[in-house]
């Protein structure tokens, strides 16, 4: 993973289409066991697909929108929508779910889950302090949002054979 021109040994960094793709594997999974009470809508940039992202980056923030949007509903129907797109050299990843467990948003921004912890580690080791993982609450949708560099995975890769 390249930080400030040098690559750190030991991170995984595949394309964002790849974790895209693991993404949509597990929700598989999760459809099968939610059935018609979840509702997936993805709006991901093609020009974004080949950014370098941490492997699985997106798994944990499915997943906690899975336990404490869908698992916590009363509803017969929830939803989750995850997006990706390009803006100033940065590459914006979200994942919203439509549940109402407020309590979530405040104790994940005291970064109290060991998922998110993993997550903050992971950015922080692929972007140095060059990212941001925010979590907020509004328009009745709970959103975990991550901004890192725009790289192509390619040239990350370049980068681990110097």
């Amino acid at each position: 993973v390249e930080v400030g021109g040098k690559v750190k040994q030991g991170s995984v960094v595949l394309t964002l289409e790849d974790e895209i793709e693991f993404t949509r594997r597990y929700l598989e999974i999760e459809r099968i066991r939610f059935q018609d009470r979840l509702t997936v809508d993805m709006d991901i940039d093609p020009q974004a697909l080949v950014a370098g992202v941490p492997t699985l980056i997106l798994q944990p923030l499915v997943e906690n929108a899975m336990r404490h949007g869908v698992d916590s509903s009363d509803t017969d129907d929830s939803r989750i929508q995850i997006a990706a797109h390009l803006q100033n050299d940065q590459i914006i990843m979200e994942v919203r779910d439509d549940g109402e467990d407020l309590k979530k948003i405040s104790e994940q921004n005291n970064s109290a889950g060991l998922g998110l912890k993993n997550t903050r580690a992971r950015l922080s080791e692929l972007s140095g302090e060059d990212y941001s993982f925010i979590l907020r609450r509004e328009n009745g949708w709970s959103t975990a949002q991550i901004v890192i560099p725009f790289m192509p995975a390619k040239e990350q890769t370049k980068g681990e054979s110097q």
